[in-house]
């Protein structure tokens, strides 16, 4: 389905790569996009509640995000890898750094929108 109707709230949440792709491949959805949707994208992947805490495992959260960075990129043709570049980034990427059980990761590409392969390997 497109949207699910599991959501909470008001607010669907897209479940298809497809219509994810279609929506910021449009300038126009993309500025009419609601912003509490994506908020509630967002929220609905958290796995752990946003507990911030003064010692993070830094190099478990580490380890984590290059796991997630190798699921994401095995699903992905060489010629789009070779043009990607992913990043943790945010408190869970500096050791001793307090923050919030939320890793956060950037994913660099050259375009935008970025290629669907991409999009779709992300809601995988």
């Amino acid at each position: 389905a497109v949207v699910s109707t599991q959501s909470t709230g008001d607010h669907p949440t897209i479940t298809d790569p497809d219509e994810v792709f279609k929506i910021i491949s449009d300038t126009e959805r993309l500025q009419e996009a609601d912003k509490s949707l994506l908020f509630h994208v967002r929220k609905s992947l958290v796995q752990k509640d946003d507990l911030f805490v003064l010692d993070l495992p830094y190099k478990e959260i580490h380890e984590w995000v290059l796991k997630e960075k190798e699921k994401v990129f095995s699903n992905l043709p060489d010629e789009v890898k070779a043009k990607l570049q992913w990043e943790h980034v945010g408190s869970t990427s500096i050791p001793g750094m307090p923050g919030a059980f939320f890793p956060d990761s950037l994913i660099l590409t050259q375009s935008f929108p970025p290629p669907k392969e991409i999009v779709t390997s992300l809601m995988a």
